[in-house]
């Protein structure tokens, strides 16, 4: 079966998000449609200092992960521009180089023989280090990164874009580990329910708008709110909300049609 992710229909089709101009309605969309995004900050997290809210941490087992504890985000490319990231989750290319799934390239850039045996360590210095079994060794530094307090930050999900950046070197890196969201999914939909409200009266959306969307939410809500047991942050757990239905790792768990009825 092929997996089916989290599908939030509104009928908003934005593929990214400015902080500084974005509605509070849309912040928070993205914040739900984030919300088991490895790596993923909302803007409301952002401190004034660009501090955040550490996400918790689990572990993997894969040499080829790590996690920032702390502030930080490393740089990633696309071979065009520079982005930054806190899900660092790479497999290698044909050429030795770190990628993400999306196919971003980890800088610095750093390659590795692959034609010999081999063994990757993150050290907790913000190093990666590369152990040949001839003996030989490379290493480069992990340089991190925090927006600059007047930077203008883009979301593309779970990597984003800083028009001004300062360097920090407070962050440590957890090799096998990786950091999920820390987006409450209970009381983001709250929050939104009260923004579609305010959209309401003054009158930026009509009702049968308003009345759609908060069908939605109350229906997503109800479902968190009566299945304590699905642990909303698990990455393995998707919704999809034309089906009506929720997965766990792309197969069918439990229906929540009955759901749509609760407001009638």
């Amino acid at each position: 079966m092929k997996k089916v992710f989290l599908i939030i229909y509104m009928g908003i089709t934005t593929c990214f998000l400015y902080a500084d101009s974005i509605s509070g309605y849309n912040s928070l969309l993205n914040d739900l449609f984030n919300y088991n995004t490895i790596g993923y900050k909302s803007f409301a997290s952002f401190g004034a200092d660009s501090s955040f809210i550490q996400g918790p941490l689990i572990e993997t087992k894969n040499s080829l992960t790590f996690a920032l504890q702390g502030n930080g985000f490393i740089q990633i490319s696309d071979d065009l521009k520079t982005y930054y990231t806190r899900c660092c989750f790479f497999s290698l290319d044909e050429n030795g180089q770190f990628r993400m799934g999306n196919g971003m390239l980890f800088l610095p850039s750093f390659k590795i023989d692959v034609s010999k045996r081999y063994e990757i360590v993150f050290s907790i210095n913000n190093k990666v280090i590369v152990k040949y079994e001839d003996g030989s060794r490379s290493e480069a530094i992990i340089e991190l990164f925090i927006p600059a307090s007047n930077s203008k930050i883009i979301s593309y999900g779970n990597y984003y874009s800083f028009s001004k950046i300062n360097r920090i070197e407070t962050a440590k890196v957890l090799q096998g580990f990786i950091e999920q969201s820390v987006v409450n999914v209970p009381k983001t939909i709250l929050q939104m329910k009260k923004r579609l409200y305010e959209l309401l009266n003054s009158k930026q959306i009509n009702q049968s708008e308003y009345d759609f969307k908060m069908q939605i939410l109350t229906q997503m809500l109800t479902f968190v709110v009566t299945n304590p047991l699905i642990d909303m942050n698990d990455s393995r757990i998707s919704f999809s909300l034309i089906e009506q239905k929720v997965f766990y790792e792309g197969y069918f768990l439990v229906d929540f049609m009955p759901l749509l009825h609760l407001e009638n």
